[in-house]
């Protein structure tokens, strides 16, 4: 019908408010249909789903609550009296699925992963049966995505958790090759690999991350040449970037870590690069290319719209320190070198202040404190331009 339609488009564009009075005609329709002609099950079909698409309309809460349920019922009467029918199956899967959403969301997780566990064996067997039904096989690996985000949560279930995760890889990688410019799946994939690097580093498995990252990149890079204004793949890509940079940084690759964090900050929306040319700043320096450091310093410095001085003067007071111990240089270049950058994150530290004390004398009070003890400044303080400007 026209209003479950239009309520469906409505709710997908998130305008709930719309959609709820054409979903509760909708729903009102249907059911009077599926009490006047119980036998045909397309009635209580379509008004599962307008129940269903009610609860994701509602605030999380008793009433999105309600909804599902609902729509819960109608699905496991219509499985009961024709098990047959995948698409029913399919939608009590449906159903399942969305109470798992909501549990997870209120923070009933034994609720959330008994909800997702059903509904995953029911898009097994379905897979089982029609391995080429893509739509099956896309709800299934999103339904192992959650089911392991779920155990992520949850202490002393690691290989319950690893089960989960690579089974949604699985089924991912199963959609990406069957297409490749599935984008929608391959984002999904960059993504799950992405939130699974943090299991990684905490178990000590930086490599196994670096090489899912890897595998990121090369997927991803390909989609993005081909349509480089999709949003959400140059998200999943300078993720994954950012997350190569992070585990070289944690090896202390400084190098490495440089080109991966250029590549992220090439990869920020136009106005909203200055934090991370900031951290290319910061890699360039400690991986001792102290001249390029304090370059993209003084870049990062005068761009707009940010206060970013305090970091960048570490940066430039450990060029300072890189440049006093760079073999390549003559001793009176490295002195020279050595005063430059330090005078320079002094000049930082400076606009830091006057951009702090703009926003209130409290500002600059807590910062300062952080300047005295911070060690990367360290070796600023017996400077009397550093002196001068945190004395009170």
């Amino acid at each position: 019908m026209a209003s479950l339609k239009a309520g469906w488009l409505q709710q997908g564009l998130g305008r709930a408010d719309a959609a709820k009075g054409n979903l509760e005609r909708a729903r009102d329709l249907y059911a009077a249909l599926a009490d006047e002609f119980a036998d045909r099950p397309r009635y209580r079909s379509q008004l599962a789903l307008c129940w269903s698409t009610l609860g994701h309309c509602r605030a999380h809460g008793d009433e999105q609550l309600r909804c599902f349920r609902e729509g819960l019922r109608l699905c496991e009467d219509l499985v009961r009296d024709h098990p047959d029918e995948p698409e029913f199956e399919s939608e009590l899967a449906r159903s399942h699925h969305d109470l798992g959403g909501a549990a997870y969301f209120q923070g009933r997780q034994a609720d959330a992963e008994d909800h997702y566990r059903r509904a995953l064996a029911i898009r097994a067997e379905i897979d089982r049966r029609h391995p080429n039904d893509r739509d099956n096989l896309a709800s299934l690996a999103q339904g192992q995505v959650n089911l392991s985000l779920v155990l992520q949560q949850q202490r002393g279930r690691p290989a319950e958790c690893r089960t989960a995760r690579d089974q949604a890889e699985a089924s991912l990688k199963r959609l990406v090759a069957a297409d490749p410019f599935d984008r929608t799946s391959a984002n999904s994939l960059a993504l799950l690999r992405v939130n699974w690097a943090y299991v990684l580093i905490a178990d000590k498995k930086e490599d196994e991350a670096l090489a899912d990252m890897a595998e990121n990149v090369k997927m991803l890079t390909r989609l993005f040449e081909s349509e480089p204004n999709d949003s959400s793949v140059r998200d999943g890509l300078r993720r994954s970037h950012g997350m190569t940079a992070t585990v070289l940084e944690n090896q202390k690759r400084y190098a490495e870590e440089v080109a991966h964090r250029r590549r992220v900050a090439d990869l920020a929306e136009p106005g909203e690069e200055a934090g991370d040319r900031a951290y290319v700043a910061w890699a360039l320096a400690r991986a001792g290319d102290h001249a390029q450091a304090v370059a993209e310093a003084e870049a990062v410095a005068g761009l707009k719209g940010h206060n970013l001085f305090f970091h960048l003067a570490q940066t430039c007071s450990l060029a300072a320190t890189k440049a006093r111990g760079d073999a390549a240089l003559s001793s009176a270049d490295r002195d020279g070198k050595a005063e430059e950058y330090a005078a320079l994150a002094v000049r930082m530290l400076a606009r830091c202040k006057e951009a702090d004390q703009a926003g209130g004398k409290a500002d600059w009070f807590g910062r300062r404190i952080r300047v005295l003890v911070d060690e990367y400044l360290a070796p600023l303080r017996d400077r009397d331009d550093f002196r001068r400007l945190v004395n009170p």
